[in-house]
Formats: C-alpha cells, sequence, structure tokens
C-alpha cells in the first residue's frame, strides 16, 4: 500500500487525515499511530513517516477551524452533538450528560434546574483523544431552539440564545471534487435513477433544490453520483468508492435525527433520501457493509445487519402523518412508485430470505416486535427478488 492510500493531506487546515481511521495525527504521532492502531512494523513505517515528514502540519491547538462555507471538512465524519444555546456560549459535545455538566459548572445551575437549552447540531473533530475539539457550521444546524428560558437565572446570563433559521447553504460549500459530482448528476446519474418523464423531473429538478437545504439529501445525491462513477470507470473505481462512502458517512447523523423528527418541511428530503438509500444498497450490494445504515465492522461478512429490518421498518411509519401531503408535494411521482405493488410471489426458500429471518430474534409474546421485524423481511427478500426479475 502507498502512503498516499492511507494517509491524506488537507492543506486548507494543515492536518494530516487517516483514511481508515477518520481523523487527522498529531504532528509527531505518525510513527506512534502506525505501530498501535495499524500494527506495521519498523521497515513498513518508514515510507509513510517520511510521506508525512513533507508536509507542514499544526498542533492541535493552532488547528484552522473552517468557516461557514467549508464546513463539513471533508474526509471527517459528522456527528449528532449538542450546541449551549444560552446566549454568548459555544460550547459543544455530544451527549446530554456532558452539556448537563457544563451547565452546573459554567452557568452555575443546579441539577434540580435545568432544561433542555441546547441546540441540536453536526460536529467534527480533526483530532481523537486528549486533543478531542468539536466544531460545527451554524449555517448547518439542525434544529434551533428559541426562548427555552422558562424563567431560570444564572450568573452568566439568564437568556438561551435566540436563534434566527438560517437556510443552509451546501452548495456553496462544495469543494471543486464535489462539484463535478454534483454536475454529473445533474447530467447523467438521475437518468439512471429515473422511470419516466414525472420521476425524470423529480430527480433532477426537485430533488436538487431540496438539497439546497437539507444537507443530508445533498450527500445523497454525491454519494450516489460516486457510486455511477465508480460503475462506469473501472480505473478509478477505488477512489469514486471511497467518495460514496465519504458523503454517506455525512449523511447518516442528519437523516437518522430527521426520520425521528418528519414534519412537513423535512417530509420531501426523507423521502426522497430513500430512494438513494435503496439505490446505494443494490448498487453497493458487493460492498462488505451497508455504509448508510451502520458502521459496525464487528459482524462476518456475510451477516445482514438487523438495522436494515429497522430502516425498512421506520420506512413506512415514519411518513404516515404527512403522507397526504407528500401526495400533492413536488415529488407525488415518488410516492406512487413508493405504493407500488411489486407482484413478486414470497419464496419461502429464497435464500436472502432465509438469512434475514435467522437474525430475527424468537417470538416472545404478543407484544414483541416480531411480526412486524418479520414482515419487514419479507419485503425486503420480495424487492431484492423484483430488482433482479427487472435485470433480467
Amino acid at each position: 500500500m502507498e502512503p498516499s492510500q492511507l494517509l491524506h493531506y488537507l492543506p486548507t487546515y494543515r492536518v494530516l487525515i487517516c483514511l481508515r481511521c477518520n481523523y487527522a495525527i498529531q504532528p509527531g504521532a505518525v510513527a506512534r499511530h502506525l505501530k498501535e492502531i495499524h500494527h506495521l512494523r519498523h521497515l513498513s513505517r518508514r515510507p509513510f513517516v517520511d510521506y508525512a515528514s513533507g508536509f507542514k502540519l499544526s498542533q492541535p491547538s493552532d488547528a484552522v477551524l473552517p468557516d461557514e462555507t467549508q464546513f463539513p471538512v471533508p474526509l471527517l465524519p459528522v456527528q449528532n452533538g449538542l450546541a449551549c444555546s444560552f446566549a454568548g456560549c459555544a460550547h459543544l459535545c455530544v451527549t446530554a450528560k456532558r452539556m448537563k455538566q457544563h451547565w452546573v459548572s459554567v452557568h452555575r445551575i443546579s441539577a434540580s434546574e435545568l432544561g433542555d437549552f441546547w441546540d441540536p447540531v453536526p460536529l467534527q473533530t480533526f483530532f481523537r483523544g486528549n486533543a478531542l475539539r468539536y466544531f460545527t457550521n451554524p449555517a448547518l444546524l439542525i434544529s434551533l431552539s428559541s426562548d427555552k428560558s422558562g424563567g431560570l437565572t444564572n450568573t452568566t446570563s439568564a437568556t438561551p440564545a435566540s436563534s434566527e433559521n438560517r437556510e443552509s447553504r451546501p452548495y456553496q460549500m462544495l469543494i471543486a471534487s464535489d462539484a463535478g459530482l454534483l454536475d454529473h448528476y445533474r447530467n447523467y446519474t438521475y437518468k439512471t435513477l429515473s422511470c419516466g418523464p414525472e420521476t425524470d423531473d423529480a430527480f433532477r429538478i426537485i430533488v436538487p433544490q431540496l438539497a439546497h437545504q437539507f444537507p443530508f439529501l445533498l450527500h445523497g445525491i454525491l454519494s450516489c453520483s460516486s457510486l455511477h462513477l465508480a460503475s462506469i470507470d473501472p480505473k478509478n473505481r477505488s477512489y469514486y468508492t471511497i467518495q460514496s462512502i465519504q458523503h454517506a458517512d455525512q449523511a447518516a447523523p442528519a437523516f437518522r435525527w430527521a426520520t425521528m423528527n418528519v414534519d412537513s418541511n423535512n417530509s420531501q428530503a426523507v423521502l426522497a433520501f430513500a430512494f438513494f438509500l435503496v439505490v446505494y444498497a443494490l448498487g453497493s450490494e458487493s460492498n462488505d457493509q451497508p455504509l448508510f445504515l451502520s458502521k459496525d465492522n464487528n459482524q462476518g461478512e456475510d451477516a445482514p445487519s438487523l438495522e436494515w429490518i429497522e430502516i425498512l421498518r421506520n420506512g413506512c411509519s415514519m411518513l404516515c402523518p404527512v403522507w397526504t401531503e407528500l401526495t400533492t408535494s413536488p415529488l407525488a411521482p415518488f410516492t406512487a412508485l413508493w405504493r407500488d405493488d411489486l407482484d413478486v410471489p414470497t419464496n419461502p426458500n429464497d435464500p436472502l430470505l432465509i438469512t434475514l429471518l435467522s437474525v430475527i430474534p424468537e417470538y416472545e409474546s404478543e407484544l414483541t416486535d416480531y411480526y412486524i421485524y418479520r414482515d419487514s423481511a419479507v419485503k425486503l427478500a420480495q424487492a431484492f427478488a423484483f430488482i433482479k426479475r427487472y435485470d433480467s
């Protein structure tokens, strides 16, 4: 393996990213990282250390953070996080427990007075361990809080910061390679997704317009565009596959949050992304893992993830409250496809169905979700059978 296949330098931020670990390596720690994390022997480490020495690297305390046009930083995962909503406070963390500790220690609020004074935000960090430092982009806030003070007082500021709803501007933050992926989608990829004139316009026009407001949908577009390029450009397949993985990773946290908070504002984006999710799943069938849904590498290579069934199960229920609105929305052609009968009989000897059923917990009582999981497994097997029949 060449050093450039494992280590990638981001000159804007002067950090060296490990492509396997998805975080930056501290200056002077490259050899230790290769030894302790990747178990490379001394002679094998030398080319990588020499490669890294050719770059000017920032110390964690001096790392340049992205502005609103640069977030999210390429190659770094995005996590669901929290931002303190007290005026003038910029504290970021990933758990409510740590946020409450922050309120007690900084804003002097007792445990009995604690409220939910936070905003859910996407977070990134260059480094891990003792150099961990989260950052976010206010323009990409997932859900903003407004006036949640409830009369609380504290020595720092009694009123949470009032936040204005700002339109996300993901197109403005695209790096050159991503802009190329978006152009490829608009010119070519959408044609491979559409199945008629109505869905043609939806994929080509409506979906990119929605992506202006919902970054997870933009990353879904870019991930599928990368996957399409990987399929038609064998020489650069590895490169485009990595691009697809990265955008899938960027999309997942915000999409998961959206599925738990579906409303009339984000329902079209959720519906559109669901189609990209299916396309990605089918297009990356040969990959080791379902990248949009799970990053758990502890399963066997052939072990299906229950999370697939969970997402499919929720896929029907999460949009039910807004389904009527969707049927009259610009994405109405998608709802027609969603409801189409696949007309595929259930084959009890289907290897995929047998495998899926084998991972469903045993039936215990009428209160369990056993039948829901079983029905989801049958529908998933039918969907794959339909694809095989369509391809043949």
